[in-house]
Order: structure tokens, then C-alpha cells, then sequence
């Protein structure tokens, strides 16, 4: 269930508003076939998601007993279609001791809420709700056991307190907020990449959907993160900076763990969406469309972290230097300087009488 409420977290357009219900429902639908199914075997479970058109479905299937026979030892019915219409009634139960009959009955409210479908088959009969319209039931083909499918708009808020079940949702949300608030957000364990948009933006939309229930600052550490493309970092921290306002975002995300040269290029997509590029700037004559590479003098600044200033031409920090690992027969030649780490406008290939002794990374500066 965890697995299904990160899923919503993640590519809900307004996580907070669907969760509690959507936890809900499929709680319960899925307790039925453990306490009422009798099945011989396990049931299953479904779920996917349309990020896109923002809609979940889910679906529950088992191959145990049917509604109408669970039902059959406290109320007697004529039919399957009318057996399925009894069990969502709320408090139609097959015995008291084992449940209240308030989870069918919830999840129909639900999907009523939501304006979403709910289709309910067992035996020869099959309820609909569609668009939130009571559709009653049809026959089908005889089918063994029964099976659940719900359809949630996720970019129609649930109000549980419209529903008879207010108050008893479950709070995976606030769950998530107090580990987070414990432990922090590991980047490499929440992306299956830091090389594109999709997976940050996943990550940015648990963020913005934590950050309500959090009284410290969110820690999001990117330790193991060695590198990190500029737009996975624009979509995760430019787009959050932008959303939060810059004030907010200082003070309710803390970075930590970053490598240098991803905090660098970090700092830069930030400030370009907090304050745009400057009119006539080089970089905009340039045509430029790569904040990985930008023209320091063109745009405003924003650290995540202490850096120095680009130091002018006559105030160059010396180049950083280490040895160079070489075969046996290289060993009596002079050591080489590898040039790591300069200032964006010494970002140039080193002299053409040392490329042939360095390897092929370090002769462009990105």
C-alpha cells in the first residue's frame, strides 16, 4: 500500500487532496478479499497511473467464493446483481464480528466524491458507477469470484468529511513527513536518474506535498550523486526555489553532500528562475541555451553553498594539480597539470603540447 500512495505522491498534480481517500479505499477493498473471499489462493492486486491525464486505476481480483454466498449466511438474496448492491450498503456485512460493512459502502462515497468509476462484478452481475453516476448492474458471463476496478481523477480534490467515513483515513503522508524529518530525502534513492526531468519532478511534487507537515527544515542530500544534468537539477530545485519564492526556499530546504561542480551548475539554474537573464546580457546574444555552461558575468548569482567570486584576469587562482597515472615507460616524464576546477572563463582546452598526456575528460571544462 505504501508502494500504491508514492506512486499518487509522486505524479498527482495535488498529492494532499486524493492520498487519504485513495489510502483508504484501497485498504479496504483489498482487507475483502482476506476476511470474505475464502479464496484458495492469493488475490491480485493492480495499479497505474497517467501522469498525463492525471488519473489512477486500480484493481482488486480474487477467485474465492463470490459476494452473494459470503452474504448468504446473514441475508438472503435473489440474485448476484442484487447480492453486489447489498454489499454496498453501508453496514451490510456477512457477520458483525468480523467487519462493520462500511468498505464498500466508503469506497463507493469515494468514488462518488471524486466523480470517478467504480465497476463491482462476482458471479453473473456487474454495479457501475461512472463519472460519479449510480449506473445500477448488468449481467455478464458467469465469472468466478470477485473483482473491484476504481477510477480516481486525480485532479479532483476528495473531501472525506462529505463522506459518512471522515476522520478515519489513514496518514501516509504524515508518516512520510516524519522520516523525512528524521532522516532527510537521499537523492539516489528517490530518482532512478539525475540525468533528466521526469524523475526529478516526481521527486519535487513529494517535496511540495511533505513540506506542509514539516516544522524543520527538509534536508535533501545528494550524497552518491556524482554528477547531475542541468535539467534534472532546474526541474528539482529551480522549479521548487520558483514555487516556494526564494525566502521560503532558504529557509524550509536545506542541500547537503553536493559535489562542487553540481553545486555550481545548481546555483546557476536557480538564479535563472528566480531572476531571469538580464536584457542584452552576452549570454542572450550568444543564443545560449545552456545553463551547464554559462557566461559568469551574464547572470544573477545564488549559492546553495560559500563559493568564491570569478576571480579577473590579473586575480586567476592557480590550477590545481595532481599526478597522472602513466605505464611503466611513462614514469621519467614530467609530471602535467590537469586543470580541474577553473573559473568559468578559463574554461578552455589546456595547451595543445600537454593534450596528448591527459585523458580525454579533462580537455573540455563542462
Amino acid at each position: 500500500m505504501n508502494s500504491l500512495c508514492d506512486l499518487v505522491l509522486r505524479h498527482a498534480a495535488e498529492p494532499r487532496s486524493v492520498i487519504p481517500a485513495i489510502e483508504w479505499a484501497a485498504n479496504e477493498v483489498t482487507d475483502n478479499v482476506e476476511l470474505h473471499a475464502s479464496a484458495a489462493t492469493p488475490g491480485v492486486f493492480f495499479a497505474r497511473i497517467d501522469a498525463q491525464r492525471q488519473r489512477l486505476e486500480l484493481a482488486v481480483v480474487d477467485q474465492g467464493i463470490g459476494i452473494r454466498q459470503s452474504l448468504a449466511s446473514s441475508i438472503t438474496t435473489g440474485s448476484d446483481g442484487e447480492a453486489i448492491a447489498k454489499a454496498l450498503q453501508r453496514g451490510v456485512t456477512r457477520d458483525p464480528k468480523v467487519g462493520q460493512g462500511n468498505g464498500l459502502a466508503g469506497t463507493r462515497e469515494i468514488v462518488v466524491e471524486n466523480r470517478g468509476d467504480l465497476h463491482v462484478w462476482s458471479g453473473n452481475a456487474m454495479f457501475r458507477i461512472l463519472a460519479g453516476q449510480d449506473k445500477g448492474y448488468v449481467e455478464v458471463p458467469g465469472a468466478l469470484g470477485t473483482g473491484v476496478v476504481l477510477n480516481f481523477r486525480l485532479d479532483r480534490p476528495i473531501d472525506l468529511r462529505n463522506t459518512f467515513i471522515a476522520g478515519t483515513a489513514l496518514d501516509f503522508i504524515g508518516k512520510q513527513a516524519e522520516a523525512a524529518e528524521t532522516a532527510g530525502l537521499m537523492v539516489r534513492d528517490e530518482v532512478v536518474s539525475a540525468r533528466a526531468r521526469a524523475p526529478a519532478a516526481s521527486l519535487r511534487r513529494k517535496i511540495m506535498a511533505l513540506l506542509p507537515d514539516l516544522d524543520s527544515p527538509l534536508i535533501i542530500d545528494f550524497a552518491g550523486i556524482n554528477g547531475a544534468a542541468s535539467s534534472f537539477l532546474d526541474e528539482l530545485l529551480g522549479r521548487l526555489a520558483a514555487e516556494l519564492g526564494e525566502s521560503t526556499f532558504r529557509r524550509r530546504v536545506e542541500i547537503r553532500n553536493m559535489n562542487p561542480l553540481v553545486a555550481r551548475t545548481a546555483n546557476v539554474v536557480i538564479a535563472q528562475r528566480l531572476h531571469g537573464l538580464p536584457e542584452g546580457s552576452e549570454y542572450q546574444r550568444r543564443g545560449a541555451n545552456r545553463p551547464d555552461r554559462p557566461c559568469p558575468t551574464a547572470l544573477p548569482s545564488f549559492s546553495l553553498a560559500p563559493r568564491r567570486e570569478c576571480a579577473g584576469p590579473d586575480q586567476r587562482e592557480p590550477s590545481r594539480t595532481r599526478p597522472v597515472r602513466r605505464k611503466p615507460a611513462q614514469l621519467m616524464r614530467a609530471e602535467i597539470p590537469l586543470h580541474v576546477r577553473q573559473p568559468a572563463h578559463q574554461c578552455q582546452p589546456p595547451p595543445a603540447r600537454h593534450r596528448r598526456h591527459l585523458p580525454a575528460i579533462a580537455l573540455r571544462c563542462r
